[in-house]
């Protein structure tokens, strides 16, 4: 058996998730890492099938650069942006606490009625729609200009009534789009 390698002109064959395949584009530029190193690269094909384990669409991208350091077998993933309009909130990931049902939950904060500086917990589910290395996308039963919880949440539960120290909180701002 012979198996042939073109060394000049190397490609990538990368699963795209069927839902993102439709932002790339035949003939698109785009950035492929692989390992530590960034490659440029021409979308040059998107296979018309799904694969079969995993569901993903092949897209086949030609790499701008020799296979200097790259091998053949070598793991490449191409980022995908897509956005997506959908009213929610940024908040920092360690402000999100596993929930019931897939959902994740945030403490928020509630009025008592017996002092100005006491809070009670509440706890809000929400949906975790996008997340980045320290922040998520949240959407839910939020209002706006909600008061939640960003640390120490070990050491609170929901009905509990604390003393508001506002360095621990954040406010909700809304905002309609995500990466």
């Amino acid at each position: 058996m012979l198996r042939l390698l073109e060394r000049d002109r190397p490609q990538a064959r990368i699963g795209v998730a069927g839902n993102s395949v439709s932002e790339i584009a035949t003939g698109q530029s785009v950035v492929v890492q692989v390992g530590e190193r960034e490659v440029q690269g021409t979308v040059t094909s998107i296979l018309p099938t799904r694969d079969q384990r995993g569901r993903a669409i092949d897209v086949i991208v030609e790499l701008d650069a020799q296979l200097n350091g790259l091998r053949q077998g070598d793991l490449a993933r191409l980022s995908v942006t897509c956005r997506v309009d959908s009213r929610g909130f940024w908040v920092p990931m360690q402000a999100l606490t596993e929930g019931t049902r897939g959902l994740w939950s945030l403490y928020t904060l509630g009025r008592t009625e017996r002092d100005t500086y006491e809070v009670r917990i509440l706890q809000a589910e929400v949906e975790l729609m996008h997340s980045e290395e320290d922040r998520a996308y949240v959407r839910g039963a939020l209002q706006e200009d909600v008061r939640y919880v960003t640390r120490g949440l070990q050491r609170i539960a929901p009905g509990m009534v604390v003393r508001d120290q506002s360095t621990l909180l954040g406010l909700a701002s809304s905002d309609r789009s995500m990466p």
